[in-house]
C-alpha cells in the first residue's frame, strides 16, 4: 500500500474545543442555506486553513489525548475528504508536514507522523485564530477579513 492510500484512511486530530470555536463557527458543513457568515462550505476547509496558518506561524501544538480538560478528537472527517475535495491543499499539508519533520523525507514510511505533524499545527492555528476571535469577536464575519487575515502573514 503507498502513502497516499494510507494516509486516505487516517483522521486527522483537534481538540473537542476547536470543533465548536472554529471549525463548526465557520463551517457551513450540510446547512442548505448559505450563511454570510461561514466562509468554508465544508469542516476540512476550516481545518485545513488552520492548517496552514499554524504552519506559517510555525506553531505546532502538541496533543495530549490524556487531557481530561479538552478531549482529543479525530471522528469528524477522514483525511481522504481533504484529498478528494481540495487534492492540491492535501498535497501541500502533506510536503509542509514532511518539511517540519526531524526525519525528512524518511517520515514517508510512517503515515501516522505526517497526521500527527498535521494535526498539531493544525492545533497551533487553532490557537491562533481563538486568539483572534478574543481580540475582536466579529474577525472573520465577511470575506474581507479573510483577505486582511492573509495580508498580515509574516
Amino acid at each position: 500500500m503507498g502513502l497516499i492510500e494510507e494516509i486516505t484512511g487516517l483522521a486527522p486530530k483537534f481538540l473537542e474545543s476547536n470543533r465548536d470555536a472554529v471549525l463548526e463557527k465557520f463551517s457551513r458543513k450540510m446547512e442548505q442555506a448559505k450563511s454570510h457568515r461561514k466562509y468554508f462550505s465544508q469542516l476540512w476547509e476550516a481545518y485545513a486553513w488552520a492548517s496552514i496558518i499554524g504552519f506559517i506561524n510555525n506553531k505546532p501544538l502538541k496533543l495530549d489525548p490524556t487531557s481530561k480538560t479538552d478531549s482529543v478528537k479525530s471522528d469528524a472527517f477522514k483525511f481522504s475528504v481533504i484529498l478528494n475535495n481540495g487534492e492540491d491543499v492535501a498535497y501541500a499539508l502533506i510536503l509542509a508536514a514532511i518539511a517540519k519533520s526531524d526525519k525528512g523525507f524518511k517520515i514517508l514510511e510512517t503515515p501516522n507522523e505526517i497526521i500527527q505533524i498535521i494535526s498539531e499545527y493544525a492545533n497551533g492555528g487553532f490557537q491562533i485564530i481563538k486568539e483572534k476571535i478574543a481580540e475582536d469577536p466579529n474577525i472573520f464575519q465577511n470575506p474581507n477579513d479573510y483577505i486582511k487575515e492573509l495580508l498580515e502573514r509574516k
